[in-house]
């Protein structure tokens, strides 16, 4: 090979390395866009559910210091002290998804899927709500309980948002409706309110990320816009699925669906 042949065979060489460090590079901006896409999202997660529980505390201890600065113990201390517990659990449940190690990782949600019991955890949830909000919470559920393979702390963040959405809605007076059956081979939770329920294009609109109706506005109800947004994400990271029933003047169910046996058959192959 001449001089010149050498010096174009490296000229084409070292085009295709730096051609190939463009790609590397584009991918790892691209994945690095993904991660702080990721990490601001459950940011905005954190921030919507750890309000909730922290508004109870606040409201609880500030009735408890006016009480004590007149130095009075009256028979409300025991229920404001059991919402304060209450809010506290609910606190270090989300904490603990928070600070999941794999998860800031990875770049995605984590799960940790166990035995688990839906209807029993579906009751945790509903005292929490009841000493945290002073609802009335109807369930309707098997009464030896709904076996399920899922992560637990994760299952309950859904239960949770699901009920907190729904009691937004329904008049004070009213209670929402939570039922839990099988079909087939799905787990399936339906959660009911009472409110004005909505057309078919505010349905179609609202698991977005800080979707609102016009009436919720209005209506002055409080709420970012992501509790259902939240909810989406963390059944279909299980492997299901969420659907809405609505009409205007009556009322609005989100039923979740989810596999009785999500995690299982790796388990069963491992053991």
């Amino acid at each position: 090979l001449t001089r010149t042949s050498v010096l174009e065979q490296h000229l084409i060489q070292e085009r295709n390395e730096m051609r190939l460090m463009r790609i590397a590079l584009d991918r790892a901006n691209a994945e690095l866009q993904r991660l702080t896409r990721f990490k601001s999202t459950m940011l905005t997660i954190a921030a919507h559910d750890l309000r909730s529980p922290l508004a109870t505390m606040q409201n609880s201890l500030e009735i408890l210091l006016e009480h004590a600065a007149a130095e009075q113990l009256t028979p409300l201390w025991p229920k404001l002290l059991r919402s304060m517990l209450a809010s506290v659990k609910h606190l270090l449940l989300l904490a603990a998804g928070l600070l999941d190690q794999e998860q800031a990782e990875q770049g995605q949600l984590a799960l940790h899927p166990e035995p688990c019991d839906l209807v029993g955890l579906t009751l945790q949830v509903i005292g929490m709500m009841r000493q945290e909000l002073a609802r009335r919470i109807d369930l309707d559920a098997p009464s030896d309980g709904l076996a399920l393979v899922a992560d637990p702390a994760r299952l309950q963040q859904i239960l949770y948002n699901l009920m907190d959405n729904a009691i937004k809605y329904t008049p004070f007076d009213l209670p929402i409706k939570v039922t839990i059956s099988t079909e087939e081979s799905w787990a399936v939770v339906r959660v009911r309110d009472q409110g004005r329920g909505m057309t078919p294009g505010q349905i179609a609109q609202l698991f977005q990320m800080y979707y609102r109706t016009e009436e919720a506005r209005q209506g002055m109800v409080s709420g970012s816009g992501l509790g259902l947004f939240i909810v989406k994400a963390l059944v279909e990271a299980h492997g299901g699925h969420v659907k809405v029933d609505s009409g205007v003047g009556q009322g609005t169910t989100v039923s979740i669906h989810l596999p009785r046996r999500q995690g299982m058959d790796r388990q069963e192959a491992s053991s």
